[in-house]
């Protein structure tokens, strides 16, 4: 299982460094005159690739007091080892990568507003990666149904881990 921590949000260098408010410009250009757009206002390829390739999209489900994952990009399989398109959270095998999300997917959901934050998750093997994202909610005004949107550049992090000088922001 990989140890999943939250860090806190990130920096506005480290925001701007990841490319990462060229997503919250699209979520409020799909928002127009409402605080929060849906689903169907979004579109995807409005992001840049290196940020649509990071991100995910989840729907919640009250019902069943789970999160269906809608859309899970290339990037994240690769970094973390799991595809989890097309599954239930809670049926998922996620190797424990998500295991910070629900909180702060509620959160994201409950204040409808963006959510920045920062998560360090440590491999199996031991390795520990940072990963700056911001969550998005995007609300349905006829049904109210929940969706979030991480988003997070995974080229980048991997770079910035890389080059060493990433960890140390992060302290």
């Amino acid at each position: 299982m990989a140890d999943t921590i939250p860090l806190g949000a990130p920096d506005a260098e480290t925001i701007r460094d990841f490319g990462l408010e060229r997503a919250l410009e699209v979520w409020r250009q799909a928002s127009g005159s409402r605080d929060v757009p849906a689903w169907c206002d979004f579109d995807l390829l409005d992001l840049p690739s290196a940020l649509r390739r990071g991100t995910m999209v989840a729907d919640y489900h009250p019902e069943r007091g789970d999160f269906y994952v809608r859309y899970w990009g290339d990037d994240l399989v690769r970094a973390f080892g799991v595809e989890l398109s097309q599954q239930w959270l809670s049926d998922a095998d996620h190797n424990g990568v998500m295991n910070s999300f629900r909180e702060s997917a509620h959160i994201t959901l409950e204040r409808r507003k963006p959510q920045w934050l920062s998560h360090a998750i440590t491999s199996p093997g031991g390795i520990r990666r940072v990963f700056p994202v911001v969550r998005l909610p995007l609300i349905d005004p006829d049904t109210g149904q929940g969706h979030v949107m991480t988003v997070e550049n995974i080229e980048k992090s991997m770079a910035f881990f890389a080059a060493n000088d990433f960890r140390c922001r992060f302290r």
